[in-house]
């Protein structure tokens, strides 16, 4: 019973969170989730989040819409590069994006997108890619 407990608590979150975002992918079909035995019960998800970036002098400021969740998870990139950088998980519109340029004075193409959070757990899919030039 304990070996039970502990893989619900360690394993289970990861497992979910897993196929959470296996479902969000551009490639993912039904099909391909009926192949894998992940489609799960009606049970509807939360829409997902809206956000707006907005270059100041400082920072990007990026600004959301929770949409009944708890918060979301707020990830960035420069145009261009394939991997996502969690940056922080907010619970308060805005989140300020204060990460110096790359190289100082050139200006770059920011990407962000963001993750609904409900319980510690990323749920739903995931927003709109946005894009800003920050200057620095």
């Amino acid at each position: 019973m304990a070996a039970k407990e502990t893989l619900k608590k360690d394993d289970l979150p990861v497992m979910r969170n897993t196929i959470r975002r296996m479902k969000t992918h551009d490639g993912y079909t039904d099909a391909i989730g009926q192949d894998l035995d992940i489609i799960g019960s009606d049970t509807a998800l939360p829409d997902k989040p809206t956000i707006k970036a907005k270059a100041t002098m400082n920072d990007v400021e990026i600004s959301f819409t929770k949409k009944g969740l708890d918060g979301v998870n707020v990830y960035g990139r420069l145009k261009g590069v394939a991997t996502w950088t969690f940056l922080a998980r907010d619970t308060n519109s805005p989140y300020n994006d204060s990460r110096s340029l790359a190289t100082a004075g050139v200006p770059e193409t920011r990407e962000y997108m963001c993750i609904g959070v409900i319980s510690d757990a990323e749920v739903g899919q995931a927003s709109d890619i946005v894009t800003v030039v920050f200057g620095g």
